[in-house]
């Protein structure tokens, strides 16, 4: 079938296009996109041409989307109209990094995670980038009291500072950004613009997505007297999706005895926690779901980079 998609079209080029996506078989699922969330740190990435992996131009972006069951092969179990989260289409007539902003999506059962009927589809579209934060807080590993200062206040680093605080953790967020500071305050997260404090922190996730300043978010963990029993220094959790390699401050990490964490994206036990924690409404999302249409990808993509956006749900009118 027929279906619009958004699609890179050469670094820096955007546009809305029509591409076929083929009718499930056996074991697949034809979703109906609802709604497809936006990483901006991955998808600008992508867009400038600096993402690993990028083989081929054209290709669909994306990877979080939500809808509803439009169609289904031979054994599938999932009921049409159940609403879902899947990561983007399987398959299409053009290349897929990952699929995620297109009108209709062919998925296998295995990939789609169902959700609660009366799911609000536009955060569900958001939940891939949930996972991710999740996954971090998971390795992390906090417990209550300790002090986690998150630094950068893109959707990672705001989905972030809201797991850790329900975990009992004493939770400071930074940016350089009025207005990403604000809508970190609105969803009830102590938030500052500017620099974080040094010599603070048990956790420093790194949510910047900029390898200078790493350091700078280094400082922030908290000195580890020679003299202090123990062998756990400050964890630094690795949140940002940087398009270079870091340098790494060798004598301030030695000194903290400092541990640092790589998330690699998400797994499927990190999915069904965060479909979960939105289905009973223990996570605020506010200010992470402007909604916009196929139409505006464009402009939305260009405010992004400029930063007048924080994120952006789009809207498919299927």
């Amino acid at each position: 079938m027929r279906a619009e998609a958004i699609t890179f079209d050469k670094p820096g080029v955007v546009s809305v296009r029509e591409v076929e996506i083929p009718s499930p078989t056996r074991g697949e699922i034809l979703v109906r996109t609802t709604f497809s969330g936006v990483s901006p740190g991955t998808e600008l990435r992508s867009l400038a041409g600096q993402q690993v992996g990028t083989k081929e131009w054209p290709f669909i972006p994306g990877y979080s989307l939500a809808g509803t069951v439009a169609e289904v092969g031979d054994g599938v179990e999932v009921p049409l109209g159940a609403r879902v989260f899947a990561a983007g289409t399987e398959r299409a007539s053009i290349a897929l990094l990952w699929g995620g902003h297109v009108g209709y999506a062919l998925v296998s059962e295995q990939q789609v995670h169902v959700a609660d009927p009366q799911a609000d589809l536009a955060e569900l579209s958001l939940v891939h980038l949930l996972a991710i934060a999740h996954h971090g807080v998971r390795m992390a590993a906090t417990t209550p009291g300790e002090r986690v200062a998150v630094i950068g206040l893109g959707p990672i680093g705001q989905l972030s500072a809201r797991l850790f605080a329900p975990r009992g953790a004493e939770v400071r967020a930074f940016d350089l950004r009025e207005n990403r500071v604000e809508i970190a305050r609105a969803a009830g997260i102590r938030a500052y613009a500017g620099g974080a404090e040094p010599d603070w922190a048990d956790v420093v996730v790194d949510a910047t997505g900029s390898p200078s300043a790493f350091s700078a978010t280094v400082s922030v963990g908290r000195a580890k007297a020679w003299s202090e029993p123990g062998t756990n220094g400050i964890r630094i959790l690795i949140q940002g999706s940087y398009p270079a390699d870091l340098v790494i401050p060798y004598d301030d990490l030695f000194s903290k005895q400092a541990s640092v964490l790589f998330p690699r994206s998400a797994d499927r036990s990190d999915i069904r926690s965060v479909i979960e924690l939105l289905g009973e409404r223990k996570l605020s999302m506010i200010g992470l779901c402007e909604p916009a249409v196929v139409t505006d990808a464009v402009e939305v993509y260009r405010s992004l980079a400029e930063g007048a956006r924080l994120s952006a749900v789009f809207r498919w009118g299927n």
